[in-house]
């Protein structure tokens, strides 16, 4: 499901992106934005769930994706958030031109 900004921003308000890490503890999967996201350390992500929905929120345009996958397939995971604060569009597009 992919969330629009005002979505985006209304999630980061509520409490299901710490209710669902809280459930489902260290199984998240998350995926900040390659390009401009703080949350990117030495190229591998770091922060909770709530972390990646709050910095998303608070840029212009940012916006976030959850996903429910099936564990087996997904190294243990149940969720996987991707964050979008424009940096996608341009690793795609770079990914596809090479």
């Amino acid at each position: 499901m992919d969330l629009t900004h005002d979505e985006t921003v209304a999630l980061s308000n509520s409490w299901i992106p710490a209710a669902i890490t809280q459930i489902n503890g260290g199984h998240n999967m998350i995926a900040p934005d390659p390009t401009y996201s703080d949350l990117v350390v030495d190229g591998r992500p770091h922060g909770s769930m709530t972390q990646v929905v709050g910095e998303a929120a608070d840029v212009p345009g940012g916006q976030v994706g959850l996903y429910l996958v099936d564990p087996a397939r997904f190294r243990g995971g149940n969720f996987l958030l991707i964050q979008d604060l424009g940096g996608w569009d341009y690793y795609l597009r770079h990914m596809h031109d090479n």
